[in-house]
């Protein structure tokens, strides 16, 4: 982001379609947008596959569909809703498999979450998140690993593709 003003009272913010740096992310959220509760980002791609934080004492709701992230690092007390699409520039990765490279989100109140894409237990971490959540989004087979990580779900959401194994 060029070097602006803060906006003390945004409450929301949709960034769409954009091409930024890693950086630019911790630097919008805390001081420049102190209230800022809901953040969504997609159709971003990072300059360089680069590292993301987001550190925000307000932030309530978080729709990361960014291209191009090494490491994601949420650090939001007050994050209930979280849904995420973990993609690397041309979504090459290690052998954790395509996606992010490495997630560590620590959100104690997380309550509703969604994640698009490759979930590998060993490499993306929901850190002080409860083992219950009010709604989980399981989209695709690459994704069930998400549901080892919490226990008790009141709403589970399940998105797979079964191609028909036959024609009679």
């Amino acid at each position: 982001m060029p070097p602006a003003g803060s906006f003390a009272a945004l409450t929301a913010l949709t960034i769409i379609g954009a091409r930024m740096q890693g950086g630019d992310f911790e630097a919008l959220c805390s001081p420049r947008c102190p209230r800022l509760q809901r953040l969504k980002v997609r159709g971003v791609e990072l300059v360089a596959a680069d590292d993301v934080s987001i550190r925000s004492n307000s932030l309530e709701r978080l729709v990361f569909l960014v291209n191009g992230v090494g490491r994601l690092e949420v650090v939001a007390p007050r994050l209930r809703y979280f849904r995420a699409t973990p993609k690397t520039i041309d979504n090459v990765s290690d052998a954790a498999g395509p996606g992010m490279l490495d997630a560590n989100i620590a959100a104690p109140m997380l309550e509703d979450v969604a994640w698009y894409g490759v979930f590998n237990l060993l490499r993306h971490r929901f850190a002080e998140a409860g083992r219950r959540l009010q709604k989980l989004t399981v989209v695709d087979l690459p994704t069930a690993p998400l549901m080892r990580r919490f226990y008790v779900v009141d709403e589970l959401v399940l998105h797979f593709g079964i191609s028909p194994c036959c024609k009679v």
